[in-house]
């Protein structure tokens, strides 16, 4: 796993409230939105999160915490697997994975062009074995990028356990569909220009409305 990805973890009681606090990446300032990147139960889960919940980005601007819905079909009972933020750039990254029971076979990446503060669904990526996880997301400049996942103990004969690193040319709206392999974790990009941010990665929220320290 990349030493460089900040994951928080940690389940939180069914219906109690989870107290989060705003983590920023890089560029820290009254210009740059705080944002959360966590979980939410659906309505009536907070008893049983067996129900269902959505993975949901909570951004701090204007004195406000606001709630950002993206699309059901990819980010219920999604967890965030990574955000990351342009070190020069008010862009931002997220990636999210289906995680209620089983493993899902597409990564689903969230993006946003103006710091946070609105977002689309860029595009869902489909895994080479939806039994491999994410490992690193690189962005360079040109709308260049590169997303590497891991295959460990892998229980399909087909596929070798090892690094399956996927590549954009045009900003991350379309993707190589055959990944480069490699045995060993392929060397961090100097050029990247993310900078990670805390992800809630499991754990309910049981409020639309987050309570920072």
């Amino acid at each position: 796993m990349n030493p460089g990805r900040k994951r928080v973890t940690g389940m939180v009681l069914f219906g109690v409230l989870l107290s989060a606090t705003a983590i920023v990446g890089f560029g820290q300032s009254s210009t740059r939105p705080a944002l959360i990147f966590t979980g939410i139960a659906n309505p009536d889960s907070c008893d049983n999160y067996s129900l269902g919940y959505r993975a949901v980005i909570f951004v701090f601007d204007r004195g406000a915490w606001r709630l950002i819905n993206l699309p059901k079909e990819q980010y219920e009972n999604a967890g965030w697997e990574y955000a990351g933020r342009s070190k020069s750039k008010p862009e931002v990254w997220a990636i999210a994975q289906f995680g209620r029971g089983d493993i899902g076979p597409n990564l689903e990446i969230a993006h946003s062009l103006d710091d946070g503060r609105t977002w689309r669904h860029l595009h869902s990526l489909k895994k080479i074995s939806r039994f491999a996880g994410f490992e690193s997301l690189s962005v360079t400049a040109g709308g260049r990028a590169s997303l590497t996942i891991r295959l460990q103990d892998s229980p399909e004969p087909e596929h070798r356990d090892g690094y399956y690193t996927y590549t954009s040319t045009n900003g991350g709206r379309s993707w190589s569909t055959t990944p480069r392999y490699s045995p060993t974790a392929p060397p961090a990009s100097a050029d990247n220009l993310l900078q990670p941010i805390s992800v809630q990665s499991s754990g309910i929220q049981c409020s639309e409305n987050p309570s920072p320290d």
